[in-house]
Formats: structure tokens, C-alpha cells, sequence
């Protein structure tokens, strides 16, 4: 718990030391994750879980901080660490740990083991920050190096692939959410994306050619020859077309 705490407020500490005693699964709304993995999150906070990444057990901490201990958390003004601020990939450090637990995968794992990141990309609008990204890639994860605490779903597979929503930062990328799936979950995977990416029904032709492109243009470079490759080329941007009206 030493990182933890030298790499926190002071102000934090009483709360750190406070969270293995909460039962968790009362926060599951704000949390906003299914039961088992909020009883991963507690096994970690309880240190009944093994995390060998200080920095992503570190997010983990700064995650449930932030949705139990909400006023507390936004009173301490806490700094990202430097892990979060890579010279082609920046983060939230609490995101980064909600997609841990969530996705099961850090955003530096999807960088680390993409070897194709920021090639498919589609851009889509978004109204805090004008225009975000949705960047596909196959994941391939060394044997040596397995990933941290990945979901029962995706233990064992070569197939995995991954979504990552990201926004323009510099030459490199910030993330805000990624996740992984196999080719037979590429439907179910993209009906959750835009459930986000497109929240109002007023934004169905958006939603509309954004699934269109997804479906025509990436799929085919996931899956097909480059796909089994894990390369893709130069960068493929495909920046979808609005159907017109009927």
C-alpha cells in the first residue's frame, strides 16, 4: 500500500485505508459493473487479488476512490502520474482503472500488444470534443506476458480483437474507454459502441453510417488476411458518409 499512498494526496490516505472495509457491491450503480467483476475489484482493494502493475493497481485504488468517496476525491485535485502521460498515449488514470475492471485490459496493454493500433480508425462526432475516434486493432499477447486480470472470456484466445474510443492528442492518442472481442461477438460489440458513442434517437443516420462503415470497411481488415497478420497497412481512416433521408 506504500505506492499507493506515496503516489496519492495526503488527504486521501484515511479513505484508502477505508475502502477494504465497504462492501462494494452497494456501489455497484455507480461503479457501473457486473457482479463478478465487482468482486474482483474487492478481492483487489483486499488485497485477496494479486496485481503485479503498481501503476494499474494504483488506478484501480484511484477508480473506487473516485465513486465511493466522490466529494473527498474531487477536494484532494488528484495529479495523473507519469505512467499516464506516455509520449503517444495519455489517460485518466480512474478510467484507466474502471476499464481494468470493467473490460478487463489496460489502455497500455491494448498499445503494448496492438500491433496494428491507430491504423483502422473512424471518426465520429462528439459534442465535448468536436470529433472522437473509434481505433480497431487485433490484440496479440505475448505467452510471457499475460494480462493483468482479464476476463474469464477472453483467457485462452487468439482471436481477440479490440475497440478503443480515443480523441486526437498530438502525434499519439487519449483514451477514454477500450475493449476486446472475438470475431462471433463483432454484433454485440458494436451494438453496445454506439449505445455511447450515439446516446439520442436524433442521431440515427449518424448511428446508421458509423455501423455501415464499421461493417463494410474495418470488419474485412480485422478479419480477413492483414487481420491474421495483426498488420494493417498505412492508416486507413474511414470517415463514414451520412445516408440521405427516405
Amino acid at each position: 500500500m506504500s505506492f499507493i499512498h506515496d503516489n496519492l494526496p495526503e488527504a486521501l490516505t484515511p479513505f484508502v485505508n477505508e475502502l477494504p472495509k465497504i462492501d462494494l457491491l452497494q456501489y455497484r450503480a455507480q461503479l457501473e459493473l457486473s457482479k463478478d467483476r465487482i468482486e474482483i475489484l474487492q478481492a483487489v482493494i483486499r488485497k485477496e487479488q494479486e496485481v503485479d502493475d503498481l501503476f494499474a493497481l494504483l488506478d484501480i485504488h484511484i477508480y473506487c476512490l473516485k465513486e465511493v468517496f466522490p466529494e473527498e476525491y474531487k477536494a484532494a485535485n488528484v495529479e495523473p502520474h507519469d505512467a499516464a502521460n506516455n509520449h503517444d498515449i495519455t489517460y485518466d488514470p480512474a478510467k484507466n482503472g474502471k476499464n481494468l475492471i470493467k473490460h478487463g485490459i489496460t489502455f497500455g496493454e491494448v498499445r503494448s500488444f496492438s500491433p496494428g493500433f491507430g491504423t483502422l480508425i473512424v471518426p465520429y462526432p462528439n459534442e465535448r470534443d468536436e470529433e472522437r475516434l473509434a481505433i480497431f486493432s487485433k490484440l496479440v499477447v505475448p505467452q510471457n506476458s499475460p494480462l493483468i486480470l482479464p476476463k474469464a472470456s477472453m483467457k485462452g484466445g487468439s482471436d481477440l480483437s479490440t475497440m478503443t474510443l480515443a480523441i486526437q492528442a498530438g502525434n499519439g492518442f487519449r483514451f477514454i474507454s477500450s475493449q476486446t472481442f472475438h470475431e462471433a461477438g463483432w454484433d454485440k460489440t458494436m451494438k453496445g459502441a454506439v449505445k455511447s458513442i450515439f446516446p439520442r434517437k436524433s442521431q440515427s443516420l449518424e448511428k446508421a453510417a458509423f455501423i455501415k462503415d464499421c461493417q463494410d470497411r474495418v470488419r474485412p481488415e480485422l478479419f480477413g488476411a492483414n487481420g491474421d497478420s495483426g498488420l494493417h497497412g498505412p492508416v486507413r481512416l474511414f470517415r463514414a458518409t451520412t445516408p440521405p433521408t427516405t
